[in-house]
């Protein structure tokens, strides 16, 4: 099974750090959900980050 290309990952850790950022500065006006996503996605990224490195680390690639 081929994983997710090393620029995608780190992509969706840009994003969820500015959803983390801004969704906790503007909780007040948009509410909790944008803070929520910021975490959803930055567990994705980690979870996807690890595997990567594993897969890395057996011998495999990650280039696509």
């Amino acid at each position: 099974m081929r994983g997710l290309p090393l620029w995608i990952i780190l992509l969706v850790g840009v994003l969820s750090t500015l959803l983390i950022w801004i969704g906790w500065h503007d909780r007040h006006e948009a509410g909790y959900i944008p803070f929520a996503l910021g975490i959803v996605f930055a567990l994705f990224a980690l979870l996807s980050l690890g595997a990567a490195l594993g897969e890395v680390a057996k011998g495999g690639s990650t280039e696509s």
